[in-house]
């Protein structure tokens, strides 16, 4: 049976904390100021220490964010040079070597995750590649893309399998679609109730997928 595997990007593919914070040092320089005037004490350390480690938008929804921080720090990132020197999981081979359609899906900053697929180059080892920008003004969300795949490629759900870390994104949106669910846990996470599989390597894929 022809098969389709959806792979996330970030602390699927690679470690996020790998990325040092030297990296976005520039745009926490320019947000800080905002921040300051918010916040106070070591929630405004802690504040920056999660914007490096966390995607934007959850982070601003935790800190409820006003306008101006929330403009600030986009305009600093859209305004930034990312140089990354970044490396896939060890274990990331054996995805390539899956002799099944491939496709990234991932979420974030359009610049910074365009930025990350290409210091990991990622691009021959994917059919597709999709980035779920988080400022779109037609955002579509995991669960708009996973949909739209669906609709231009003849796949069963049943043979269509998510493969991410996030019970809050894909696996969620995988579940609401009928799709197999694959989370993987490089870090000791527990096992999410979205998941249909759990796993902690890629080894562990080719018994699931078959």
């Amino acid at each position: 049976m022809k098969k389709l595997l959806i792979f996330d990007m970030d602390d699927t593919l690679f470690e996020t904390r790998s990325i040092p914070q030297s990296a976005i040092q520039g745009v926490l320089d320019l947000v800080r100021p905002l921040i300051d005037q918010q916040y106070s004490g070591e929630t405004v350390e802690q504040i920056l220490f999660d914007l490096w480690r966390h995607p934007f938008d959850q982070v601003a929804k935790t800190y409820a964010f006003g306008s101006d921080i929330h403009s600030g720090f986009v305009q600093a990132m859209q305004q930034a040079d990312f140089n990354l020197d970044i490396q896939t999981f060890d274990d990331y081979p054996i995805v390539q070597a899956l002799p099944h359609t491939k496709m990234l899906v991932t979420t974030g900053f359009l610049k910074l995750q365009q930025a990350k697929i290409q210091a990991l180059a990622l691009a021959p080892d994917f059919e597709e590649i999709h980035i779920d920008d988080i400022l779109a003004p037609d955002r579509m969300y995991k669960k708009g893309i996973f949909t739209d795949i669906l609709r231009r490629h003849p796949f069963e759900k049943s043979s269509v399998y998510v493969i991410g870390d996030n019970p809050r994104s894909e696996l969620t949106a995988a579940k609401e679609l009928q799709l197999v669910s694959i989370q993987i846990a490089k870090f000791g996470q527990e096992r999410s109730k979205q998941a249909d599989h759990f796993i902690e390597s890629f080894k562990e894929l080719e018994a699931i997928i078959g």
